[in-house]
C-alpha cells in the first residue's frame, strides 16, 4: 500500500472511531448556557457581520457565533440533535487533522495513528464534545490549529506557509487561547533543523524567531480587534482570594490534578469548587515544582530531543490561557485540558517510539502484536472513561444532580439544580436547593431569585419580597430583581412601590447590565 493511501485510510479510521465514541451524545438535550448562547446568536446568516461586532457573551468568538447562526437558520425539527451532531462531526475532523499533524511531525503514520487514537479517546474531551455551548469553540479551534500546524510542519514552501497562516486566523476567531500558537511554530523550526541536518545549525534560532514572528502578526491584530469589541477587562475577573499572590497559589494547587488528568482517566465533575489559598501549601509547592521541572526538561531537550521539548511546551503553552494568572471565571474545568492533552498524546507516542528504537524493535512488524495489545487496552480504558464522563451532560437534571454530588460546596451548582427542580414542578426540593446554595455562599445573589419564585408560587409574597431585597443588595445592577420586585409589590397591593421598581427595571435593562441568573 502506498504511503499516501495508507495515511488517508488511517485518517478516515481515526475520524470514524472518534465519531463512534461520542455518537450517543447526538441524543443529548441542551444544557448549561446552550440556549442562551443560541438565542443570542440569532438565526439570520445575512447578519453575519454582527458576529464580529456584537459578542454574544463576554468572549470574542465570532466563528462559533457564525456556526450557531447557520444551525439556527436550518430550523431542524430536533435542534439539539443537529447541534450535537455538528459537535461530533467537528470532533472527528479535529482528530483526523491531529493525525495529519502527527504524521508530519513523527514521520511515521503508525506512531501518528497511535497518538491520534489516544487523543481521540482521551476522557478529558467529554465535556467539549457533549456540551454545545462549552465545547463548540474548542472544537473549531482544534480543527484549524491542527490543520495549520500540519502545513507548518511540512516542507518549507511559501504556499504552505501562507496556507498555514490562513488557517491560523479562523483558529483565533474560534477561541482566544490559540494565540499561543506562535510558540509552537517556534519549536517546529528546531524539529525541522534536527531532522534535516546531522549537526544542529547555528542559524536555527533566527529561523525560529522569523517563523514565530510571522504567526505573531495575526495575534497582534486579533488582540486589537478583541479589545476594541469588548474592553480590556471584560473577561478578566477579580483576583481569586482577593490578591495576585492568592490567585497564583490557588492556580499552582490545581496543577497536580491537571498533570494527572493528562495521562490517567480521573473522576470528572461538571463543576469544580476550588477554595482560594492564602498561604503556601504542599500541593501548591508540588504544582510549582512540576511547572519548573517541566520547563527545565523542555529546555534541556530542545536541541537533542526537540519533539519531546515540543510536547512539554505544548502542554505549558496551551494551559497558560486558562491558568488563571489573568483570572477568569472558572478556576478549574475538564475542558481546559482539551488542547493541552494533544501534547500529552504526542509525548506518549514519541516516548514509545524512542524506546522501541533504543531496543532495536521495528514498528509495526516486529512489535505489532505486543504494541497493538497494549494500545488496545489503553484505548479501551480511555474510551470507557470518556463515555462515562459524557453521560452527565445528557440533560439539565442529570448534569446538575451530578454537580451537587461531586461539588457539594458549590453555590452555583445548587442554584442551577434548584432552577431545574423549580421548572419540573418540585417546589419543596427546589427551595432546599436554593437554601443550600445560600448556605454555601450567602453573598451569591442568584438563588434569592429562585427562592422568591418558590415563595411566590406558594402565595408567600412577604417572604418573596424579603428574599428579593436581599438579592438586590448583593447584585444592584441586575434588572431581574427590580422586575420581580415590581411584580411582588403589585401582588401586595403596593402600587407606588411597584411602579418605582418597574421603572428601575426598564432603566437597568436599557443599560444592558442585566444578568440571567445562570452564574456562568
Amino acid at each position: 500500500m502506498k504511503t499516501q493511501t495508507r495515511t488517508m485510510l488511517l485518517a478516515c479510521i481515526i475520524a470514524l472511531a472518534a465519531a463512534l465514541l461520542y455518537a450517543h451524545t447526538a441524543q443529548f438535550e441542551f444544557t448549561w448556557d446552550d440556549l442562551m448562547l443560541l438565542r443570542a446568536a440569532g438565526d439570520d446568516p445575512a447578519q453575519w457581520a454582527d458576529a464580529f461586532r456584537y459578542p454574544v457573551d463576554r468572549l470574542y468568538r465570532p466563528l462559533r457565533t457564525l456556526m450557531f447562526m447557520a444551525e439556527n437558520a436550518a430550523r431542524a425539527p430536533q435542534p439539539a440533535a443537529l447541534f450535537h451532531s455538528v459537535n461530533i462531526a467537528l470532533y472527528a475532523a479535529a482528530c483526523a487533522a491531529f493525525f495529519w499533524f502527527c504524521a508530519r511531525l513523527l514521520r511515521n503514520a503508525w506512531w501518528a495513528a497511535a497518538a491520534a487514537l489516544m487523543f481521540a479517546a482521551h476522557p478529558a474531551h467529554a465535556e467539549v464534545v457533549a456540551s454545545v455551548g462549552n465545547g463548540r469553540a474548542d472544537l473549531l479551534a482544534a480543527l484549524f490549529t491542527f490543520s495549520s500546524l500540519a502545513l507548518a510542519a511540512g516542507p518549507r514552501t511559501h504556499a504552505r506557509r501562507a496556507a498555514s497562516l490562513a488557517l491560523f486566523i479562523p483558529a483565533l476567531l474560534a477561541k482566544e487561547s490559540t494565540a499561543v500558537l506562535p510558540g509552537i511554530v517556534f519549536l517546529l523550526a528546531f524539529i525541522e533543523a534536527r531532522s534535516m541536518e546531522s549537526e544542529f545549525p547555528k542559524n536555527v534560532w533566527g529561523r525560529a524567531f522569523k517563523d514565530a514572528l510571522i504567526f505573531a502578526a495575526p495575534v497582534a491584530a486579533y488582540a486589537v480587534v478583541r479589545f476594541t469589541m469588548l474592553d480590556l477587562g471584560s473577561q478578566i475577573q477579580s483576583w481569586h482570594g482577593g490578591s495576585f499572590g492568592s490567585t497564583v497559589l490557588t492556580t499552582l494547587s490545581i496543577v497536580p490534578d491537571y498533570a494527572r488528568q493528562l495521562f490517567i482517566p480521573v473522576q470528572q465533575c461538571p463543576v469544580y469548587q476550588v477554595a482560594p489559598l492564602h498561604g503556601l501549601t504542599a500541593r501548591a509547592a508540588l504544582g510549582a515544582a512540576l511547572l519548573i521541572g517541566a520547563a527545565a526538561a523542555g529546555l534541556a531537550c530542545l536541541k537533542q530531543r526537540p519533539i519531546i521539548s515540543l510536547c512539554i511546551f505544548w502542554i505549558l503553552f496551551m494551559w497558560l490561557p486558562v491558568s488563571n494568572i489573568a483570572p477568569i471565571a472558572a478556576l478549574r474545568a475538564d475542558r481546559f485540558m482539551f488542547l493541552p492533552s494533544a501534547g500529552a498524546a504526542i509525548g506518549v507516542a514519541a516516548a514509545l517510539r524512542a524506546g522501541a528504537n533504543a531496543l532495536g524493535v521495528r514498528f509495526p512488524k516486529a512489535a505489532a502484536p505486543a504494541a497493538a495489545g497494549v494500545l488496545a487496552l489503553l484505548l479501551i480504558w480511555y474510551a470507557g472513561s470518556a463515555r462515562q464522563a459524557s453521560l452527565p451532560w445528557s440533560d439539565s437534571e442529570t448534569l446538575w444532580s451530578r454537580s451537587v454530588t461531586c461539588a457539594p460546596d458549590s453555590p452555583f451548582a445548587w442554584n442551577n439544580y434548584g432552577n431545574v427542580l423549580l421548572h419540573t414542578r418540585r417546589p419543596h426540593q427546589a427551595q432546599e436547593a436554593f437554601q443550600k446554595s445560600i448556605a454555601c455562599n450567602p453573598g451569591f445573589p442568584h438563588p434569592y431569585l429562585g427562592l422568591a419564585e418558590v415563595y411566590g408560587r406558594q402565595g408567600r409574597y412577604s417572604e418573596a419580597l424579603s428574599a428579593l431585597l436581599k438579592g438586590k443588595q448583593l447584585d444592584p445592577d441586575n434588572p431581574a430583581f427590580d422586575c420581580r420586585l415590581a411584580t411582588v409589590n403589585s401582588l401586595l397591593h403596593r402600587p407606588e412601590q411597584a411602579r418605582a421598581w418597574y421603572n428601575s427595571c426598564i432603566r437597568l435593562s436599557r443599560k444592558g447590565n442585566g444578568a440571567d441568573g445562570s452564574g456562568r
